[in-house]
């Protein structure tokens, strides 16, 4: 399974940066991403790729959010 660390920067002392690790994201075997945040243990976020102008969505009386 293809996973991913999601970290963010934090600037340190000297102007060094630093990186806390904020969760992981696995890659779905039928196409998108699962992204789980340590702040939000019950937070289960889909991500997809971005439908492209003129493709129907499942549900076209919805937005796609």
């Amino acid at each position: 399974m293809e996973r991913y660390n999601l970290s963010v920067p934090r600037k340190g002392k000297d102007d060094k940066t630093f990186w806390d690790n904020i969760g992981v994201m696995f890659k779905r075997d039928k196409g998108g991403y699962t992204i789980r945040l340590a702040m939000f243990p019950e937070l289960n976020i889909m991500a997809f790729p971005a439908e492209e102008k003129g493709e129907k969505h499942a549900n076209d009386d919805k937005p796609p959010f």
